[in-house]
């Protein structure tokens, strides 16, 4: 049975997290000590599971606190966690007086109980049975009273103050309000930040915090100076009392490099009440400051705080000429980034906490200039590749000048634009630049001489291919080009596309005529696609169908344009783009109009054999048909008057047609 018993102990300390005879501490709000992991009050032990404690309670009302058999080693996250097996405790658990609870092992909730009135109260704890009892042994005629009173804050505090009182706290909510937001008022000859309680209520408190660690519960001392620059402690001391100052550290490579437990103290000066220090920087450097080191390294957490950097975003303020000797802000943070990072240079840092301040005066080294280079970018060099550029030449590195060679890009142009940075295309974004326009900007013979304005990002020059000077100026962003545009005739060739070649082919075409480059004319030779017609369209240049896509063009219509008997002698409307043309099996002579974009189509007469007066290429009845109907005036069509003279004498009579008919006979 002592056996067992034995092993259930075991199991329990086990699982509990305490053993017999371990010691038993009080934490919370109760104790002297406020919620510190590392410091409690400690119950003396009765026998192998009994502790009692004798305490002094000075608050009234609901106070939380927990029991634990174990202290940790730091006053942080990390001390908190270390202790949660051993604490007892419980989630909005209420401990009634001279009540016996049952309290829950292994936990970081804690239990409260409703102290009605301040004095001595036992509390008797079983670490077997979790049971507690908190009773009244004497009741204390040293109650707080109503508090009516102001205290002083000294101006070098940072983080926030939280107040209350019975009736409610005295801010929106936690962790309360900035201490730099408060009124000021001046005493013995010194500025404070001051809070005033104004009530006849009893129980005031008091804590100061940095949004992570924060104060025990303080009891408001009228006319006091509180000292606070984050932690669990605050300084209180006399107004007329000598207020502590903090070091202030010099940190970052500017120092001894980004190590929270190295840095360069800075010399504080009592009547300017500001700190300053030499800063001797051979290359580019950066810095931040900090009132408090760590004692291990990497220990961010230690210090964090403790910093002050810059006002920024969280970026590195990048420090130049223009900002020396000028009140730069500080700021108090805990973020990574806000450092301050100057050129090299010989530099007098000096730092103003009660302001938040910083002032660099000096001389900043002079840095000899990097070399800007200026590239032409586009098919002048070949293709638009942001790797390859044409470098332009300069001696003064404000003017850069080029000898272009404006290759044709296919419609007898050259496109072109500058970088100073040769790269992906998303590395050179930032350092483009081309002309102020809303489009492409065109150089045409009428402006050729004009100043073309540059900025960053503009937009592409067009030019006719050529031989051209280019000056660039990036003083005053322009650009000027020299040389002469010789505007040609425009001979661009033009090609029959369609099955009256053969097949629809884009490497293919039936090349028209031109004497001017306005004017094409073809004979075209409208063959059978099957169903009777032929169909055609035309292009400026051949070769695959994604090729000629920008090249091809035909009619205005909605669908394939129609030539018939009716519309032949219609003028037709071209387009790029547009549609195929159908039109009877013929001989027909094409004049195209590229200025207008338009098309006259005229059908030829065809030479055929004698006696085919309707051109079908046979000799048969019809042709008898359309014979007499010529003679009778009814002018047929078709109707081949150069097939119609069968007997070969001076004219279309009817002996032509008694002729016909015997050679349709015979």
């Amino acid at each position: 049975m002592k056996k067992s018993l034995a092993l259930v102990c075991l199991m329990a300390a086990a699982i509990f997290g305490f053993q017999a005879n371990a010691e038993l501490w009080l934490i919370g709000a109760i104790s002297p000590d406020g919620w510190d992991p590392t410091k409690g009050v400690q119950f003396t032990q009765v026998d192998e599971n009994n502790y009692t404690l004798d305490l002094e309670v000075t608050k009234t009302g609901q106070q939380y606190y927990s029991l634990t058999t174990a202290l940790a080693e730091t006053n942080d996250n990390d001390g908190w966690a270390s202790i949660v097996s051993n604490r007892f405790g419980g989630s909005n658990l209420e401990v009634v007086l001279d009540t016996e609870t049952v309290l829950e092992a292994a936990t970081d909730n804690s239990p409260y109980t409703n102290f009605s009135k301040a004095g001595t109260y036992t509390f008797e704890f079983n670490t077997e049975t979790r049971i507690i009892k908190v009773s009244l042994k004497q009741a204390s005629d040293d109650q707080p009273t109503a508090f009516n009173g102001t205290i002083y804050i000294d101006k070098a505090s940072t983080g926030n103050i939280w107040a209350w009182d019975a009736e409610g706290n005295y801010f929106d909510s936690w962790p309360g309000k900035a201490i730099n937001t408060l009124e000021t008022a001046t005493l013995n000859e010194v500025e404070y930040y001051t809070f005033t309680y104004s009530h006849n209520s009893t129980n005031p408190g008091l804590i100061f915090n940095d949004g992570t660690n924060q104060t025990s519960d303080l009891v408001p001392e009228d006319g006091k100076v509180y000292l606070y620059n984050g932690g669990t402690t605050a300084t209180v001391t006399d107004p007329a009392e000598p207020v502590t100052t903090p070091d202030l550290y010099l940190f970052g490579p500017a120092a001894q490099g980004w190590d929270p437990t190295k840095g360069n103290i800075m010399t504080y000066d009592e009547n300017a009440k500001t700190y300053s220090i030499s800063l001797n920087a051979e290359a580019p450097t950066s810095f931040s400051f900090t009132t408090k080191l760590a004692e291990t390294e990497n220990d961010w957490n230690a210090i964090a705080a403790y910093r002050w950097g810059a006002d920024t975003d969280g970026n590195d303020f990048v420090f130049n000429e223009n900002y020396l000797d000028s009140t730069l802000t500080l700021i108090q943070t805990d973020q990574p980034g806000h450092a301050f990072a100057v050129p090299a240079g010989n530099y007098t840092l000096t730092v103003d906490l009660n302001n938040k301040t910083l002032v660099i005066s000096g001389t900043i080294t002079p840095v000899e200039p990097e070399e800007t280079k200026v590239y032409i970018l586009g098919n002048v060099v070949g293709e638009w590749d942001p790797t390859v550029g044409q470098e332009m030449t300069t001696e003064d590195r404000v003017t850069y000048t080029a000898t272009l060679n404006a290759i044709d890009n296919g419609d007898g142009n050259a496109y072109f634009a500058f970088t100073k940075k040769l790269g992906t295309w998303e590395e050179i974004a930032g350092y483009r630049f081309g002309a102020v326009s809303d489009g492409n900007y065109w150089v045409t013979a009428e402006n050729i001489g004009d100043t073309i304005n540059l900025v960053n990002g503009g937009q592409t020059i067009r030019i006719p291919a050529g031989e051209y000077k280019l000056t660039v100026n990036l003083d005053n962003m322009t650009l000027l080009i020299d040389g002469e545009i010789i505007v040609p005739v425009d001979t661009a060739q033009v090609f029959i596309l369609g099955n009256v070649v053969g097949e629809w082919d884009p490497t293919v075409g039936q090349e028209m005529t031109t004497e001017d480059g306005v004017t094409y004319t073809a004979t075209l030779n409208a063959v059978d696609s099957g169903d009777g017609n032929a169909y055609f369209a035309f292009t400026k240049k051949l070769g695959t169908w994604e090729e000629i896509a920008g090249y091809r063009f035909g009619a205005v219509s909605d669908g394939n344009y129609w030539v018939t008997d009716e519309n032949i002698d219609d003028t037709i409307n071209l387009v790029n783009g547009g549609q195929s043309i159908r039109i009877a099996t013929g001989e027909y002579q094409l004049t195209l109009n590229l200025e207008e974009m338009t098309l006259a189509i005229a059908k030829n007469a065809v030479a055929g054999k004698l006696g085919d007066t309707n051109g079908d290429g046979d000799v048969n009845v019809n042709d008898v048909t359309v014979l007499i109907n010529y003679i009778l005036g009814k002018n047929p069509t078709p109707f081949v008057e150069a097939n119609a003279n069968v007997n070969g004498d001076e004219g279309i009579n009817v002996n032509d047609v008694t002729a016909l008919i015997n050679m349709i006979l015979h």
